[in-house]
């Protein structure tokens, strides 16, 4: 197909009408995720990557990147100081990269706009585009978010191009994930369980339709991987040789380091990823991915939700059968926890359980991602059950590994989306009636359903603190909330009254897809600002995990311009020791003259410096007579106390971002020189 061809069917894709609200959710998406980029103080970990992209970028000959698995593959070097090379080396261009994957990101549903509904497709685009986690991780300096094209080469692969040129951009998917990050590992196992799992399903399919003489011709996704290398051998082949020189070339920064090849594959690489797992440096509760998606992802999980029960209420009894009993065995280890049964610590301590509340989730998140993609092959729907298959593997592994970190939601978030929204449209698409339904929704049914759901909500909320409480002291506990719902009974009641007594009168209707997607739009831009702008790397973002705090930030950019610029003809010295090291090292990248972090051994007196940053519990206390002493906030963190947790909270939290529990910190000694 020709360019001009192409665009001209793309044109034709949308109504104008449709092509105006895509760019202006594009166009919103791209502000969220470029305008003051640089202002968030660095995390400790972007300014490793900014840095050793930096020794890459100012000396590729003798400071290039060797293989450390503490900062994973070298991919991220190889792009860093291209970015470096042509917009210079600023606190702005270490996070461009990012930024300009996450841009190129809003495109992707359009590239693939064959398998879904234009509507899907932009209500598709909008959650991507104002996501604040994709939001997040796109003015982030941290590799995950380089998993992500590569994931896209493989789909493309396998979805879009051309017979002959599949194996290429599966193995530049590969080699490139290989390349970022080890979770390569994890990823390629996910995906090999679903290609079993999915030609056993079918081949039980095929015994079945021959005992019945029934004709039965689909074929699972190994047999056509095998039947396109069959085919194409040649290509096949040279694709692989492409992928292993590209491998190879960047583990050995261009053959100048062969030691990393192999470590990189195995040797350095797998024992401290084990090692990562073992030890949980970072702990968290096994549904630590949950609370997060609920508390940055809200519609997400809600919409998921919806999904789990009405999957289950169109689903034959077997399925249900299933899901009851994950669900009742979640409740027998619950039970056992809070009862200190020590026949059930062998699977308290196998999945990392930290909490109570764990219980339910292996359980359910395994016996629900079998039910879905069971259904889903059986129902010779492959793209639902590979995206179904994906979206619950990932949240059962990732939930599992060791170490918790926001980021790796991200390999749960965007398989979800993908299969909730081919759910929803499959859903929509099969009602013969939707499209009026929707379109012509009853006001004062929907105010009904509104109320309905306030009033649960605040006997909810009166029974947890009647538990946690007593009822003698909540009788009047979130009042407001019974108020409102009456308000809106009373008000469905007038108009009932109103329609009943209009001779030519009709109902109050409005368009329910129209307002959901501007309610989906508005809720999570505003979640957005709120985790991107207004409160950008604070204390009380989960999010942020553990970040550099606003103050140590702000002196790091005075001691810096102090440097730059000289104070009354004279440049500040600085040394940092201790924990400070990162991320002041970021911050003096372009100033080694007047900076100093190791002092042990030079034979110089630290009442030379002006500015000294020292740990509090190392520092020298002669100090003092030379400097004066204060203590700042090197980095902050929030982290729930889960054992404090109500639903209420629970929900608060997700609408507002208040934390239930004081935040921490942690502080660094600053001396300035008297003088």
């Amino acid at each position: 197909m020709s360019i001009s061809k192409y665009f001209e069917n793309l044109q034709c894709y949308f109504t104008k009408k449709e092509w105006m609200i895509f760019f202006v959710i594009i166009f919103l998406g791209i502000s969220l995720r470029w305008v003051s980029l640089d202002v968030r103080p660095f995390h400790h970990d972007e300014a490793l990557v900014g840095i050793y992209g930096y020794y890459t970028y100012s000396d590729p000959d003798n400071k290039f990147y060797r293989y450390n698995p503490l900062l994973h593959g070298p991919l991220m070097f190889s792009v860093l100081p291209s970015f470096y090379n042509i917009i210079g080396v600023s606190n702005w261009s270490v996070r461009a990269p990012m930024a300009f994957l996450g841009t190129l990101f809003l495109f992707v549903p359009l590239l693939f706009r064959r398998f879904f509904h234009r509507t899907t497709l932009l209500a598709f685009t909008a959650v991507w585009a104002l996501s604040p986690v994709f939001i997040y991780y796109s003015r982030f300096m941290q590799h995950d978010y380089l998993i992500f094209p590569s994931m896209m080469l493989m789909l493309y692969g396998v979805c879009v191009a051309k017979d002959e040129n599949r194996s290429f951009f599966v193995l530049m998917g590969i080699v490139l994930q290989l390349c970022v990050k080890l979770n390569i590992y994890v990823n390629l196992t996910i995906i090999a369980g679903f290609l079993i799992y999915q030609a056993l399903i079918l081949e039980f399919i095929r015994r079945k339709a021959s005992n019945t003489n029934t004709k039965f011709q689909e074929i699972s996704l190994i047999r056509k991987m095998l039947d396109n290398i069959k085919k194409y051998p040649w290509r096949f082949l040279l694709s692989l040789a492409v992928a292993v020189f590209i491998y190879c070339y960047l583990f050995s920064a261009g053959f100048k380091y062969p030691k990393g090849i192999l470590d990189g594959l195995y040797r350095e690489s797998i024992p401290y990823w084990m090692n990562q797992h073992n030890i949980e440096r970072i702990k968290g509760p096994y549904l630590f991915n949950f609370f997060f998606l609920s508390w940055y992802e809200f519609i997400f999980i809600v919409g998921f939700f919806v999904h789990y029960i009405h999957f289950y209420l169109k689903a034959n009894i077997r399925y249900r059968l299933f899901a009851l009993l994950s669900i009742l065995f979640s409740i027998v280890v619950y039970l056992c926890y809070k009862q200190e049964y020590i026949e059930m610590s062998f699977i308290w301590s196998f999945f990392k359980f930290k909490i109570a509340l764990d219980s339910f989730g292996p359980f359910i998140f395994l016996g629900h991602g079998i039910a879905v993609t069971t259904y889903h092959i059986m129902n010779r729907d492959q793209k639902l059950a590979f995206f179904g298959y994906m979206f619950m593997a990932n949240f059962f592994t990732y939930s599992y590994l060791g170490e918790k970190v926001p980021w790796l939601a991200l390999y749960i978030l965007f398989p979800g989306t993908v299969y909730l929204a081919f759910y929803y449209e499959k859903l929509y698409t099969s009602w013969k009636d939707a499209a009026n339904y929707f379109s012509n929704y009853s006001v004062k049914r929907f105010l009904c359903y509104v109320s309905i759901v306030i009033a649960s909500l605040w006997l909810l909320f009166l029974l947890e603190d009647a538990i946690n409480i007593g009822m003698a002291d909540v009788l009047f506990t979130n009042v407001y909330l019974l108020t409102f719902s009456l308000v809106i009974m009373l008000f469905v009641g007038y108009l009932h009254f109103r329609e009943k007594n209009q001779k030519n009168g009709s109902a109050l209707q409005f368009n329910l897809k129209l307002w959901a997607f501007v309610f989906l739009c508005l809720f999570n831009l505003k979640m957005a600002i709120i985790t991107n702008f207004s409160r950008a790397g604070s204390d009380t973002e989960l999010i942020s995990q553990v970040h550099t705090s606003q103050p140590f930030h702000d002196i790091a950019l005075t001691i810096q311009r102090e440097m730059e610029t000289g104070v009354k003809g004279d440049r500040p010295m600085l040394l940092t020791l201790g924990a400070s090291i990162w991320p002041m090292t970021w911050y003096m990248r372009d100033l080694r003259s007047f900076y100093s972090f190791n002092v042990n051994n030079m034979n110089v007196s630290k009442n030379q410096y002006t500015y000294i940053i020292d740990d509090p519990n190392t520092f020298d206390p002669s100090i003092k007579e030379t400097h004066s002493i204060q203590y700042i906030p090197l980095r902050h963190w929030w982290v729930p106390e889960y054992a404090e947790m109500t639903i209420k909270k629970f929900l608060a939290y997700s609408f507002d971002h208040i934390p239930w529990n004081r935040s921490g910190a942690m502080f660094v000694l600053f001396a300035r020189k008297k003088s």
